[in-house]
């Protein structure tokens, strides 16, 4: 049985791999970049991080020896021969012993054509490397996305605002201020000490008395973006990633003030130092944090990734 390789042309099979070390050089390069320009914080859990930059290291560096082996071997590869001829053969044959002298001259010019007809087209091992772009094209998507500049935000305002709710904090009618403002300053007890605290922590005690028992009534400060909910209170929340964008959910404390707080914008990163407490709304555990005196609101401060 024949094996044959039909390239159409060489030129398609040579195109068709200087193509493909530039997509996946191109591909390197854009995962290298996410991961250094912050990109990757948008789409991904920072746990992730380094296996993008490993795997994006990895693919250049195969790049790299691929299109070495392409340049050696371009350089390597010998001129095919076009066609191959027998020289003409002359034979003289002559008979000493007759009267009769045979001369006879041959000349075969021989040219070597394969024909395969279709029946034996189809029992060979045929493999065709026609230079086929919509390949490229495909695997292009990512990198003209990146270049497109997307993903270009986080969580929309809508969105949040669906989820974070409202100023009375879903159902709850009475104004969290009135229920939790002095009494809780009353009962902090100083001798157990500041907290410097984490939105996971917090979301986890609110359902377990224990961990809620542990917590309550002690001064705690935090850091998580400002989202307002009304007159002397507001939200702190942040946003949670579990593995990837599209399982972002954001984790909320309430924040009760002695005043409205001003001059912040939403979203913006703001400390706060209070009295840690919980209320339930429908059967949930809704952690607060009360505020004494408005200098224990920072605004603008450094973002906290608590991942």
């Amino acid at each position: 049985m024949a094996h044959s390789h039909a390239h159409g042309n060489d030129n398609n099979y040579v195109m068709d791999q200087i193509f493909t070390v530039l997509v996946s050089g191109a591909l390197a390069i854009v995962a290298i970049m996410m991961h250094q320009d912050g990109t990757l914080e948008k789409i991904l859990q920072k746990s992730f991080w380094p296996f993008v930059l490993g795997g994006g290291i990895v693919v250049m560096l195969l790049v790299v020896i691929r299109a070495a082996s392409l340049w050696q071997a371009a350089k390597a590869e010998p001129v095919p021969a076009e066609h191959c001829d027998h020289p003409s053969h002359g034979h003289e044959h002559s008979h000493d012993e007759s009267e009769h002298h045979h001369s006879h001259n041959h000349s075969h010019s021989h040219s070597h054509s394969h024909a395969h007809s279709a029946v034996e087209e189809d029992e060979e091992d045929h493999h065709d490397h026609n230079w086929a772009p919509w390949r490229y094209m495909v695997l292009a998507v990512p990198i003209f996305l990146y270049l497109l500049g997307f993903p270009k935000g986080g969580y929309s305002e809508k969105r949040l605002a669906m989820q974070l709710g409202n100023a009375e904090f879903g159902n709850v009618r009475v104004p969290l201020s009135s229920v939790v403002g002095g009494i809780a300053w009353t009962k902090a007890m100083p001798n157990r000490g500041e907290i410097n605290l984490k939105f996971p922590e917090l979301a986890d005690a609110a359902p377990r008395k224990t961990m809620r028992e542990n917590y309550t009534d002690r001064v705690g400060t935090i850091s998580g973006q400002f989202w307002p909910q009304g007159d002397k209170q507001f939200t702190l929340y942040y946003l949670k990633m579990t593995c990837c964008r599209a399982d972002v959910v954001p984790v909320k404390v309430t924040i009760v003030a002695p005043e409205t707080l001003q001059g912040a914008q939403k979203s913006e990163w703001v400390r706060v130092k209070g009295v840690i407490s919980f209320q339930q709304s429908e059967g949930e555990w809704i952690p607060i944090i009360t505020v004494e005196d408005m200098n224990d609101i920072v605004t603008g401060v450094e973002p906290v990734n608590y991942d």
